[in-house]
């Protein structure tokens, strides 16, 4: 299903041009959204369904929705697809916000800029996630190591929202897996990289000021699709 046409603005993307991995803002990649319709993308991370759980406590919450992005010169056609994997999908009132689609057109305009191949059509896989902390509990370890995601670009996090959090902080890692640069992502803060060329892992989070605490991130997979 057809979601929307957008053009992507190019005006900071070039700044970007030629990175394997960089940090990435809704500023710096010229994204904007109404407060009311990124209010309820926010709002939407406190639906999202129980992913896994620790001794009867919920530790990660997780939405999933697949798109798909065609490109006709300078217009990106977005398209709803059918999801394949076995997890609830995003709310159908949050799949075609405006903040999400705009996330999808520019990253995907960052990668037909970085990449060296002919471009005109990308698969999406976005996760929306909530990450859970509690006090006296050391229960949230990541499940991967220094891993890749399988995809051609990816952003491994995008924060939108912590609160009583501390950890979670995204290392990169060259293809042999030396370490180039890590970060602690702030709200609103991402980070794009080269998912064939760079490795990552991220640490643990835990409860600040011995209270429950949450992380609320987008993660995105982004596949080019055979030239056509």
């Amino acid at each position: 299903m057809l979601l929307r046409k957008i053009r992507p603005v190019w005006e900071n993307l070039r700044w970007f041009k030629g990175k394997s991995f960089c940090k990435i803002t809704p500023e710096s990649l010229n994204i904007h959204c109404d407060f009311p319709t990124y209010k309820k993308l926010l709002l939407s991370f406190n639906n999202l369904t129980i992913d896994k759980t620790h001794n009867g406590l919920p530790i990660q919450f997780k939405r999933y929705a697949k798109y798909n992005v065609n490109i006709d010169r300078d217009v990106y056609s977005i398209y709803q697809m059918n999801k394949e994997k076995e997890v609830d999908s995003i709310q159908p009132h949050i799949v075609d916000n405006t903040f999400i689609l705009n996330l999808i057109t520019q990253t995907c305009a960052l990668t037909l800029l970085n990449s060296k191949r002919q471009i005109n059509e990308f698969d999406i896989s976005l996760y929306q996630i909530r990450q859970m902390t509690y006090p006296r509990f050391n229960i949230n370890k990541p499940p991967k190591g220094i891993h890749k995601n399988g995809a051609d670009y990816i952003i491994s996090d995008f924060v939108l929202n912590k609160e009583n959090i501390i950890g979670g902080k995204s290392t990169i890692y060259n293809n042999n897996k030396i370490k180039i640069d890590d970060f602690i992502l702030k709200e609103n803060e991402g980070i794009y990289q080269n998912d064939k060329n760079l490795w990552h892992y991220i640490s643990p989070v835990f409860s600040k000021n011995n209270k429950i605490g949450y992380r609320d991130i987008i993660r995105l997979n982004i596949t080019i699709k055979p030239f056509q």
